[in-house]
């Protein structure tokens, strides 16, 4: 007797899980999870926008953001840069992200100034208004104009000069010296004593210095971001 209870309980226990399996709620396996779809995405850009840089080649520059369908949103991997560009000064570039079949336009404008911008935002200060109050002009853009009186080669590829802007009323000139330090780019022409020069830079105060004499002087600086020489 004891023997037909055992097996009626196990084929209880077996119908009973069965039914169980039949359930929708109690087997999951019957059931996948629905995948949110990528509604849209959107680029954001942290390499460096100075000229030479190419966006889109470092794609670890690069964060993509994904919109789901479901209302949900985060940064995503796997996107892709089809034609990286080169950033030239004064203009910008657009190049295009594409992420599961999702696309977006991420632009960026080049930070590095033409001559011409450069140029346009320095400011011809009278020697004596920077000599009077060179601190005050620490940090703005100054341009002058004048004759190369010494030129100093340095080892680490920059030159001093000291430049007179002062002119004689005949052409020459020959007093107002500015301090100026000037580091050339590559292939440049060599700046010599005696150039006629504009110089288009930074004014960093004063400078002073022990003359042959023994004597300190103290003259305005500018540190030269171009120099042309006329």
């Amino acid at each position: 007797m004891r023997n037909i209870i055992l097996v009626v309980l196990a084929i209880f226990v077996l119908l009973s899980c069965a039914f169980c399996g039949s359930d929708g709620k109690s087997d999951h396996k019957n059931y996948p999870a629905v995948t949110a779809k990528v509604k849209s995405i959107k680029a954001d850009y942290a390499g460096s926008s100075e000229a030479g840089a190419i966006v889109g080649k470092d794609l670890s520059q690069i964060t993509v953001t994904a919109k789901y369908t479901n209302g949900k949103s985060g940064d995503v991997t796997g996107f892709k840069v089809k034609h990286p560009k080169l950033l030239k000064a004064g203009s910008s570039v657009t190049v295009k992200v594409t992420y599961k079949g999702k696309s977006t336009n991420l632009k960026v404008v080049c930070t590095t100034e033409t001559l011409a911008q450069y140029k346009a935002k320095c400011v011809s200060y009278a020697y004596k208004t920077i000599a009077r109050s060179p601190d005050h002009y620490k940090g703005k853009r100054w341009h002058i104009y004048g004759k190369i009186i010494q030129s100093l080669d340095n080892d680490d590829g920059t030159f001093d000069f000291r430049i007179a802007t002062k002119n004689d009323g005949y052409g020459d000139y020959y007093d107002d010296v500015v301090y100026v330090k000037y580091k050339p780019a590559k292939g440049s022409e060599k700046l010599l004593e005696d150039d006629k020069v504009d110089v288009y830079g930074e004014c960093r105060g004063d400078i002073s210095y022990e003359s042959t004499f023994g004597q300190k002087i103290t003259i305005p600086a500018l540190y030269a971001k171009y120099i042309i020489r006329r």
